[in-house]
């Protein structure tokens, strides 16, 4: 009898064991799929609908197959009132605020700006239905100077959008169209009390859809991505532990 009880025991512990490991593997198992999914958002973010949003200029011109700028060097001196049309290469587009607009810039680098503050820039695209759309966007103060300002800048009436807070005239944002979805219009503004929203070097191209990966499969390269870190990283764990012991 002593040794059945014996052996019932160890058999229970031995079971007890197994339903720790168990329990643990599928904890680590659902901090792994947290891990992805939380890949999946962040990753959503910067892709959305067909949509890819760049803050790197060089990495959004590598995106066209053409493009087009606007340098706004030619605009009117000082105050001049809106809408303003302009046409750069294939592209016209109507730029709008509600008060009107001033040209500022440094030295021989013009910007469009508003006549008045926290005015927003609107911008219709009329013709050449670009697939892209970016450029450098920032914020200047009532002497036209570059000044630390919240910019916000949304294309298609707000669908996609980036805010940052920013002190760098070359502060870019830029939207490739990764489906053919054409781009009608971009807004500009800011938040802060005394700064006007300012553009400089617009860009309007068409996207080289050969160069930009769908939305879907740059999600699950970011899960990818996470899987093989969090492995790699358990990996290492384990033969470090593994050497401890021995």
């Amino acid at each position: 009898m002593k040794q059945g009880k014996g052996t019932f025991l160890q058999g229970l512990l031995f079971f007890s064991v197994l339903g720790v490991i168990f329990i643990m593997r599928c904890f680590h198992l659902f901090q792994l799929v947290v891990s992805c999914l939380a890949v999946l958002v962040a990753t959503a973010g910067q892709v959305q609908a067909g949509v890819i949003t760049y803050t790197d200029k060089t990495s959004f011109m590598a995106a066209l197959a053409s493009s087009s700028m606007d340098n706004f060097d030619n605009l009117p001196a000082g105050f001049f009132a809106g809408p303003h049309n302009r046409t750069v290469g294939a592209y016209t587009y109507q730029a709008t605020a509600v008060n009107g607009f001033y040209r500022v810039g440094s030295g021989s680098d013009s910007w469009l700006s508003t006549n008045i503050a926290t005015d927003p820039i609107e911008f219709t695209i009329n013709a050449g239905g670009p697939t892209a759309i970016g450029g450098f966007f920032f914020a200047t103060n009532l002497s036209g100077a570059l000044t630390n300002s919240t910019v916000s800048v949304s294309i298609n009436g707000g669908l996609f959008g980036q805010s940052v807070s920013t002190n760098s005239a070359t502060n870019f944002f830029g939207w490739v169209s990764t489906d053919g979805t054409q781009i009608s219009s971009l807004r500009v503004s800011t938040t802060d009390a005394n700064t006007y929203p300012t553009v400089n070097d617009l860009i309007l191209g068409q996207a080289n859809f050969s160069a930009v990966p769908e939305p879907t499969s740059l999600a699950m390269f970011g899960i990818g991505a996470s899987v093989a870190g969090i492995t790699a990283a358990r990996r290492r764990r384990r033969e470090k532990q593994q050497k401890t012991t021995a």
